[in-house]
């Protein structure tokens, strides 16, 4: 049990006895590890997530789009071109910011309250209370509140399709009969269910130092918004937007050109002497033309799309963290999994009663 608790880095692990602690100790190490609890999902501000959709090149290019617009006196269309923007980056972040949910399903796995034995007699304490050392007994139906070491069992079978994807049951066992295994038959984990049979265990890890709390940290630590971490969309819609400026560069340089050279000078006051009037003319005419090369419809269009498609993921019960998460689906060609329990829930139920009757 030391040896095992030493190997994982756990604080206040000491072995207690088959008698369990005492409420003295386990106050004392309750204070010293903190709670049996996740830590709840770091999320990103609301105006974090919108300062970084804002970041869009076609968004950029709409707003310069506006000021010309207000500039050259077409005011209307400014505030068209404003309000666009606002909408999309306001409907976009809302929609992210409050899809931060994966962390927070992870806590649903935690078990409410747990059996343990404490003071030499058995009592159910809340799970968030556990410490390591503590002793504790479950049995089928349980979801195991710790990572713990087997110090009895009597046929026990875990399912441990939380941790690792394998939905049939696992034997545990006080002896360890496979050692290089990644979750050994002699210990069992944080979130994992019991189906069969009954076992006592001594806790070695809580909190964020279980298994479940280590996938915890993964989610929170994941960043998809980086450069080379784009989604197939949003690599489109960035190499589209570099695009876009470089044609909005050549055709203010082309059509200022043209203007200068054949002293183009409808719709301004410029004599055709007056070299300078000329140039600025023609370039403001040119900034002008390239305003109707921004695709301004697009943000909402391709708002609209993953916002639908999130939601037809949501009704089939799929966590939607990001609606980039849609994108990644789509582009998906090959799923490869050696079976099927590994995508489904582990388990088959009854969608209907189909059954035969024969009066008389």
């Amino acid at each position: 049990l030391a040896e095992a608790a030493q190997a994982g880095g756990f604080g206040t692990f000491e072995h207690s006895g088959s008698g369990g602690l005492t409420s003295f100790e386990a106050r004392r190490r309750l204070e010293a590890d903190g709670k049996n609890v996740l830590d709840p999902p770091q999320q990103p501000g609301f105006f974090r997530i919108l300062f970084a959709q804002a970041q869009s090149t076609i968004f950029v290019l709409t707003m310069i789009a506006a000021l010309i617009s207000h500039l050259v006196g077409s005011d209307k269309k400014a505030c068209i071109l404003v309000g666009l923007v606002v909408v999309v980056l306001g409907v976009n972040a809302i929609g992210e910011y409050s899809g931060q949910d994966a962390g927070s399903e992870l806590l649903k796995m935690s078990s409410s309250d747990a059996r343990v034995i404490r003071d030499g007699g058995q009592r159910t304490v809340p799970a968030e209370e556990l410490v390591a050392g503590d002793v504790v007994l479950v049995q089928p139906g349980d979801i195991v509140p710790a990572d713990m070491v087997v110090l009895e069992s009597v046929d026990l079978q875990i399912v441990e399709a939380v941790l690792t994807g394998e939905a049939h049951e696992i034997t545990k066992t006080v002896d360890v009969r496979d050692k290089d295994a990644p979750f050994p038959s002699n210990m069992i984990y944080s979130g994992t269910s019991v189906v069969s049979g009954t076992g006592k265990g001594e806790v070695v890890a809580t909190g964020m130092q279980t298994q479940i709390g280590l996938i915890a940290k993964r989610m929170a630590g994941g960043s998809e918004t980086k450069d080379g971490h784009l989604s197939p969309l949003q690599q489109s819609v960035s190499t589209l937007g570099k695009c876009i400026a470089v044609a909005i560069g050549l055709t203010i340089c082309v059509a200022t050109f043209l203007a200068v050279e054949t002293r183009y000078r409808f719709g301004t006051t410029c004599s055709a002497e007056d070299f300078n009037c000329l140039v600025l003319a023609a370039l403001l005419r040119g900034v002008i033309m390239s305003v109707a090369l921004i695709p301004h419809g697009m943000p909402f269009v391709t708002m609209v799309m993953l916002q639908v498609s999130a939601k037809s993921m949501r009704r089939r019960n799929a966590l939607v963290t990001r609606k980039t998460a849609v994108d990644y689906l789509a582009a998906t060609s090959v799923i490869c999994t050696d079976k099927t329990g590994t995508l489904t829930q582990g388990r088959m139920t009854a969608q209907a009663l189909v059954g035969m009757y024969k009066g008389g």
